[in-house]
């Protein structure tokens, strides 16, 4: 039978630039554990299922700013620190329980003993600690799609110049090539915020501002993900840009029309007049795994990630059921959760197969399905989660009726014709801006705006005629990608680290203050600059002036 549809899994792997900003509860531990708990798994996984043949496709997105933490020999040899410790915790752990009369925790301090050592040794032996090059290799092997996203995670709806859209893709789209060896056909806009075309009104002025589709078409990116509300539901509309300029000075607002009608997921969109596609997050399947209540994280037998054992640190019970209190949970049995494993693909292919052939009917082109997730969502999270994606991707790859594909792939095969015209939107709470724009996070943005024009100055003032750079604007441009990142007002506001968050967004800020005093005075900067760059050493190659108003 020929393929019905097509499914594809897009991984969106990211974190906060924490390299030597602290350690526990937070910082550079967050790199140290989403390795050791899911990017090594992964790779396993990946290989393993290379070694059998399997002709598996998976989009995995790496951001810039991970992938220059990932391939950064300070945060690679801290990584080994990280699971020494780790190995003697959980052998203590193993000690004292087995001292104790404990013997079930014993063995399972023991299991996950072997489980650290087996971690360590593939990450020197099987990946000599370069973790971004494994990735590459399953790219140039035709098994992976890797999707690029901007610099640093800035939202960029939220930004005040094009200046600094241009900046952060652009800069993105550059370091993706150095680290991957091609320019990225898919692009993940971080927290898929997107923002329309629209004129802007300032001082009585109306000036143009493109959508984002606008700025991925410059470097050749053939798509990007939006949240499914942008799609299917909600008040779609777009600036009528029809009415022209004359016609916006006259009527002081932005003047909006309704989209004709509401467009289903299963088929990817050109957006507006580009040539760039958008895909919808498909809802369905992404509560299989988003959801702890009602996906399959929430499984009784499965490792219950909010209990920690005290001498180790580790994970040493299961969920046991979904309103059991912390102090009732059972120990948790790895036999036992691996063998439901299977249950969960049954379930999830199922439900693909139904999906798929619910939206065949009358169709012209083959329906695809896009799961976006957090990669960190799983092996982390959902501790079972990496050998469940391991089976879903050997099942459907040799699946009679699904084609598993990646964005790209499907594109090349399936390039589409009709037009959507997103609103506004992301993948976050309300399908809005008010994750990273409340009233916990409304005074970092001022602040960013400033130096979104301030930046702008700076590279006009001090760029060199023959198109060279310094080093000190170089530092500028990075502390300012820094302190663009959405991880900071995500942080602040859903309260998992206020002060960090806060402090970190005020470092770079005064690093950037610095900088440009120091540049505009005509001070010698060598101090700053070297304890700088010690810290925050990001993008050896960044260019200030992408920043060019």
């Amino acid at each position: 039978m020929s393929a019905r549809g097509s499914f594809a899994f897009v991984l969106h792997s990211h974190l906060p630039y924490v390299r030597q900003a602290g350690t526990w509860p937070h910082g550079e531990e967050m790199v140290h554990e989403a390795i050791a708990d899911t990017y090594l798994p992964l790779l396993d996984a990946l290989s393993d299922l290379v070694r059998e043949g399997c002709e598996f496709r998976l989009a995995v997105g790496i951001t810039p700013i991970l992938a220059e933490q990932l391939s950064d020999p300070t945060i690679v040899e801290n990584f080994r620190a990280y699971m020494e410790a780790q190995i003697a915790r959980t052998q203590k752990a193993e000690d004292f329980y087995a001292h104790h009369g404990q013997p079930e925790l014993a063995a399972l301090a023991s299991w996950y003993l072997a489980r650290h050592q087996d971690s360590l040794r593939g990450f020197d032996e099987r990946y000599h600690g370069d973790l971004i090059g494994a990735f590459r290799r399953l790219q140039d092997a035709g098994y992976l799609e890797i999707v690029g996203s901007a610099a640093t995670h800035g939202f960029l709806p939220l930004m005040s110049r094009e200046s600094t859209i241009a900046a952060q893709i652009a800069l993105g789209v550059r370091a993706h090539e150095r680290h991957f060896g091609r320019k990225p056909l898919s692009f993940w806009l971080p927290e898929c915020g997107y923002r329309p075309a629209y004129y802007e009104l300032v001082r009585g002025h109306a000036g143009f501002r493109p959508g984002l589709e606008t700025h991925l078409q410059r470097h050749g990116i053939r798509a990007f993900f939006a949240d499914s509300t942008a799609v299917e539901g909600g008040e779609v509309s777009e600036l009528d840009l029809r009415a022209g300029y004359s016609s916006a000075l006259a009527s002081g607002v932005e003047m909006r029309i309704r989209n004709l009608r509401y467009k289903s997921t299963a088929w990817p969109y050109l957006v507006s007049d580009s040539t760039v596609a958008v895909f919808g997050r498909d809802m369905l399947t992404g509560r299989q795994v988003w959801s702890a209540s009602e996906g399959y994280p929430g499984h009784a037998m499965y490792r219950d990630f909010h209990k920690k054992d005290a001498i180790s640190g580790m994970r040493f019970w299961r969920v046991t059921g979904p309103r059991v209190d912390l102090a009732d949970k059972a120990p948790y049995v790895p036999e036992w959760a691996f063998s439901d494993v299977d249950q969960h693909v049954d379930h999830f292919v199922g439900i693909l197969e139904r999906h798929i052939a619910g939206n065949m009917a009358g169709a012209d082109v083959p329906p695809i399905v896009v799961a976006p997730y957090d990669t960190e969502l799983f092996g982390h999270w959902w501790f079972e989660g990496i050998e469940w994606l391991k089976r879903v991707l050997r099942r459907l790859a040799n699946h009679p009726t699904i084609e598993l594909t990646t964005p790209a792939a499907y594109l090349q095969r399936h390039p589409p014709d009709e037009k959507i015209a997103l609103p506004e939107s992301s993948w976050g709470a309300g399908s809005d801006a008010r994750t990273w724009m409340n009233d916990q996070t409304k005074w970092m943005w001022p602040i960013i705006h400033q130096y979104e024009r301030q930046m702008e100055q700076v590279v006009a003032e001090h760029r060199l005629e023959d198109g060279r750079t310094t080093p000190v604007l170089q530092q500028i441009a990075r502390e300012l990608l820094l302190l663009e990142s959405s991880d900071w007002p995500f942080l602040i506001s859903t309260e998992q680290a206020v002060a960090y968050a806060s402090e970190r967004f005020r470092a770079h800020a005064a690093r950037f203050d610095r900088l440009v005093d120091r540049l505009s005075s005509g001070t010698d900067a060598s101090d700053d600059l070297c304890r700088f760059h010690a810290l925050d050493n990001p993008f050896p190659d960044v260019d200030p002036l992408a920043f060019a108003a």
